[in-house]
């Protein structure tokens, strides 16, 4: 962590802390949705529900075009030559196009739907097709608030999105139903839509046409590499579970695999959300030349991510069947044994998603689709070879290779434009290896393996100076706003 901080570094500390309280919320209530709304509506009108608004997230990232990596890169360019005009005008021909975009997404939706699902009510496809459209113009002020280094309301979107769908939702099934229940996610967007217009007032105009395409064009073109990659990222995420249904034929695999690999997605998506919480400060720095304290920065923040890795393996492996047990019942044991793969596949996704936010400061597109397609493609090949073999345990192994490899390839890659520093993260794994006998050897409960694992660690990256206390006073004096 540099030290003393600039103001603009202690910004960006304050606003991903309060993503990280932000994401707390949010898991608390998705809990208290997961638990209550399946059980209120039934399993087959949840089923129907739940297949409408996971059709419907697809549609929204299709004709979202990819602006959090345009965002992220333009938008502290314009704010550091203090050209707001221009920066208006990028946001209102965006905003234009995103609603052109937006109502063909649901009227394609409204089209399509229907003829694939029969069977279920028109008006919820009409409420959720209007969702779409909602929640994809929604979706531009609060990227672009990313973009002015202003991540915790971006990341607002979502927690407000988790606070307000569970009750809205309860009562909109209560007074009618599974139409009600759809009317939940609409209200809801359309409410995010008016505060990010609200917090952005100064910045997006009113759309106009026509559109400026060749003042458009070189925008369009960066977010459209990104957006690519971004789609072949998609598709190894969620390929996962029809892989292993297409191959071992069970239906009781597949979805041990699908609980196991959630689990995972989760936390690999935290720390997605949290890192790019830095990346307008990362665009920012490099425009200004300030690469040694990018690099610093990027070095620190690899750190922290593998101690986060080794400390979550350690979780997994020595506590997962005794949590599994308890949330999930016996039925559910094998999935605690495929738990831990994913841990150290974990420690990999961090520094894939560090890499990921600096290929976008640094225009390296190419770069992040490649890693993508070759992520994607290691996990195909390598899920035809172990599912047969070890069913979900075998795409677990898969993808594990697979985000390592897509993690070397882009680090490598990244490093070539910015030497930060590697040594204290591959230090940070060695001594996690060492010490893992403490939580895999010694015979006794999981959580007492875990507590003399992460103390023996902890004092092992105290020793070697891989964790300071200086660090921790800097961060604090930052987060409370005072100056270091």
């Amino acid at each position: 962590m540099p030290e003393p901080l600039s103001e603009e570094s202690r910004r960006t500390l304050r606003e991903v802390a309060l993503l990280a309280a932000q994401r707390v919320v949010q898991i608390a209530f998705g809990a208290l949705y997961v638990a209550l709304i399946p059980r209120a509506m039934g399993p087959e009108t949840f089923g129907q529900y739940s297949t409408l608004h996971t059709i419907s997230l697809w549609f929204s990232m299709l004709s979202g075009l990819g602006a959090l990596s345009m965002m992220t890169r333009f938008v502290p360019e314009f704010v550091q030559r203090n050209d707001l005009p221009g920066l208006r005008k990028l946001c209102g021909s965006l905003l234009t196009l995103r609603l052109g975009t937006a109502t063909a997404g649901a009227l394609i939706y409204f089209t399509l739907v229907p003829l694939w699902l029969s069977d279920l009510d028109r008006l919820a496809v009409a409420l959720v097709s209007a969702t779409v459209a909602l929640r994809v113009a929604a979706g531009l002020p609060f990227t672009l608030l990313l973009g002015l280094n202003l991540a915790s309301r971006w990341g607002a979107a979502e927690m407000l999105r988790r606070i307000l769908l569970f009750p809205l939702t309860l009562a909109g099934f209560h007074y009618a139903g599974l139409a009600g229940a759809c009317a939940a996610p609409l209200t809801v967007e359309l409410l995010l839509l008016l505060l990010g217009l609200w917090w952005t007032r100064g910045y997006i105009p009113p759309p106009a046409l026509p559109l400026d395409r060749d003042f458009l064009k070189p925008y369009l073109s960066f977010s459209a590499v990104f957006f690519a990659g971004n789609l072949l990222i998609m598709a190894f995420q969620q390929g996962g579970t029809p892989l292993v249904r297409l191959i071992s034929g069970d239906y009781a695999e597949a979805g041990f695999y699908t609980i196991a690999f959630s689990a995972y997605l989760a936390g690999s998506a935290a720390l997605w959300k949290l890192i790019s919480g830095f990346g307008a400060l990362f665009t920012s720095l490099r425009l200004q030349g300030r690469t040694q304290e990018l690099a610093a920065w990027s070095g620190r923040l690899l750190t922290g991510l593998a101690i986060a890795g080794v400390a979550a393996t350690a979780l997994l492996y020595t506590c997962a069947g005794l949590v599994v047990a308890r949330l999930l019942g016996h039925d559910y044991r094998s999935v605690a044994s495929l738990l831990w793969p994913l841990g150290i596949a974990g420690i990999f996704a961090g520094p894939a998603s560090l890499a990921r936010v600096l290929a976008v400061s640094f225009n390296l597109g190419r770069v992040s689709n490649i890693g993508a397609a070759v992520q994607l493609l290691v996990f195909g090949a390598l899920g035809w070879l172990l599912i047969p073999l070890q069913g979900g345990m075998g795409a677990c192994w898969a993808v594990l290779a697979a985000t390592a490899v897509y993690s070397i390839y882009t680090m490598r890659q990244v490093r070539a434009e910015l030497d930060f520093p590697l040594l204290p993260w591959l230090e940070c794994l060695l001594w996690g290896a060492l010490l893992s006998p403490l939580a895999w050897a010694w015979p006794a409960a999981g959580p007492l393996r875990l507590l003399a694992f992460l103390t023996a660690f902890a004092l092992a990256l105290l020793a070697r100076r891989l964790i300071r206390p200086a660090d921790a006073r800097v961060l604090l004096d930052a987060l409370r706003g005072s100056r270091a």
